[in-house]
């Protein structure tokens, strides 16, 4: 996690050059908090205070599919993995999209 942060190649972010509404790009404050929690070992926070998520939709779908299988391992590094689903839909403006997988440490 610390090289992939470290690096810029998390969070993802295509744009390279300019400055943009939704840069999702960390800030020097936001690196080095991650980097902290790396380094002290990765610490549960206070539960009370977490968000709680909703589960389910919050919008009827238009199209759900499910992606392939895949074995994440244990332990080691593994390299960024790209599943193509076909896709058809009129674009007709912008549509909400929502991923998910096995588990939040997965997606």
């Amino acid at each position: 996690m610390r090289d992939v942060i470290n690096n810029g190649r998390m969070p993802p972010w295509g744009a390279e050059v300019g400055e943009f509404a939704n840069d999702r790009r960390l800030t020097r404050t936001e690196r080095r908090a991650v980097l902290g929690w790396i380094d002290a070992g990765c610490p549960e926070g206070d539960r009370v205070a977490s968000p709680v998520f909703p589960g389910g939709w919050s919008f009827e779908p238009d199209l759900v599919q499910t992606a392939p299988a895949f074995r994440v391992p244990a332990t080691g590094t593994l390299d960024y993995q790209e599943f193509r689903l076909p896709v058809f839909l009129e674009m007709r403006g912008s549509r909400p999209l929502r991923c998910g997988g096995a588990g939040p440490c997965i997606t």
